[in-house]
């Protein structure tokens, strides 16, 4: 049965950011949980391969430079030739908003990796490093390790571990997001919303259409960390597969620009359309490129034909900002909660398609044995499903044909 629950009451907060999150897992719309693991797959990379992709996504923030990076043997070059080859194409280099500081910083990036892991194994630097306890002896272990490369901060160090976690499912998923730094606040803003304490939220909207600004006290910061072992456990009593610290992370920060702001300007989806959007200019950025290497986008394009069938099926649109801010709908999640409708067709919005998809389109036409790749690179496959008797295999509202039907027997 469909009903419209308004999303925006603060009772109503927690569930919504549940839906919101099993679909994005669902479908492989949390960038690094999916597009990232494709391309490591499609490029045989071997764990030593796949531990340098590890780091270079966390320093670019972009799955596709840190493919590039390893199909032009960046970290194999000799030092002088990298300064070289950076110093000629380094405009070419597209890195994520919040680390694009990153990109002039590489040569002597890779020159500390190198230092740090002292021409051994990064691989088995890494392993060691997350290896040497308990959960969270290992998450600050590895944390630190990471750290120690020049370069790496509080975020670039998390978004490297991130892609460790679900790259090797190491024993590091311990329920801390650093709310400790003033770099998370976007974090602490969505569970001050998703709480209902707009009272100590860093940044709202005032009465007047301005922007108030508070500064945290260390208890505010304290009962924010405790809200997210609430949230944490919340979201896996709700969800029948783990939902781990990293794709909390990410859903807590697009959400807050959906939820409530102060800028509303993503939405559910927008993370994969977004970069489905963006593909034309990256490609064009290497269209001319000569060598040393040769660049092939079959690996990245792959990880976007092979995500869920509905992520693939909404474009990208600034009427879809506005949804869940205006109306308390959820966005793209009915179709795998029943008892929601359909917000596009209830609102009326407009049907698009990312400028990016013509390209990507012609790209996917060349990569052979399309059907076997969606099948086995479908997002499903890379959650670590619960238990049979696990309270979330009993939500009535689930739609759960996604799920294998072996699990469910």
């Amino acid at each position: 049965m469909i009903t419209t629950k308004d999303w925006r009451l603060p009772e109503n907060r927690i569930e919504a950011f549940s839906r919101v999150t099993h679909v994005r897992m669902v479908e492989g719309d949390c960038d690094h949980h999916h597009v990232g693991r494709v391309i490591t797959e499609e490029m045989g990379m071997d764990n030593e391969q796949k531990a340098l992709f590890c780091v270079l996504f966390g320093q670019s923030y972009r799955n596709h430079w840190s493919m590039l990076a390893m199909q032009l043997g960046l970290y194999d070059m000799a030092e002088g030739d990298l300064v070289d080859w950076h110093n000629e194409h380094w405009r070419r280099m597209k890195f994520g908003n919040d680390t694009k500081w990153g990109v002039r910083r590489f040569p002597p990036f890779l020159k500390s990796l190198k230092e740090v892991v002292g021409g051994g194994s990064i691989y088995q630097y890494f392993y060691d490093a997350a290896h040497v306890g308990n959960t969270r002896e290992n998450y600050y272990s590895l944390n630190n390790a990471l750290r120690s490369i020049w370069g790496m901060g509080r975020m670039t160090a998390w978004l490297a571990q991130q892609t460790f976690y679900e790259l090797f499912r190491w024993d590091i998923d311990h329920w801390d997001q650093q709310l400790w730094d003033n770099g998370t606040w976007s974090q602490y803003d969505s569970i001050c919303y998703l709480f209902n304490r707009m009272d100590i939220i860093r940044k709202k909207l005032g009465p007047d259409g301005k922007v108030i600004k508070y500064n945290p006290t260390k208890d505010n910061i304290r009962e924010m960390e405790d809200a997210t072992q609430v949230l944490m456990t919340e979201v896996n009593r709700r969800i029948p597969f783990h939902v781990d610290i990293y794709n909390v992370e990410s859903v807590e920060c697009e959400y807050r620009k959906t939820a409530h702001g102060p800028k509303i300007k993503e939405y559910t989806f927008w993370t994969s359309n977004e970069l489905v959007e963006l593909f034309s200019e990256l490609k064009e950025a290497w269209d001319d490129y000569d060598g040393p290497g040769e660049v092939d986008w079959k690996p990245y394009v792959t990880g976007f034909m092979v995500k869920g069938p509905n992520v693939r099926k909404y474009g990208y649109d600034p009427e879809y900002f506005r949804v869940v801010y205006d109306h308390g709908l959820n966005l793209n999640t009915h179709s795998l909660y029943k008892d929601e409708p359909n917000a596009h067709e209830l609102l009326h919005l407009p049907s698009v398609t990312p400028k990016g998809f013509t390209d990507m389109q012609k790209i996917w036409e060349t990569v052979g044995d399309q059907d076997r790749k969606i099948k086995e690179y479908n997002p499903v496959n890379f959650l670590q499903f619960k238990p049979k008797d696990h309270p979330a295999w009993k939500d009535p509202n689930v739609d759960f044909s996604y799920v294998p039907s072996s699990l469910l027997e």
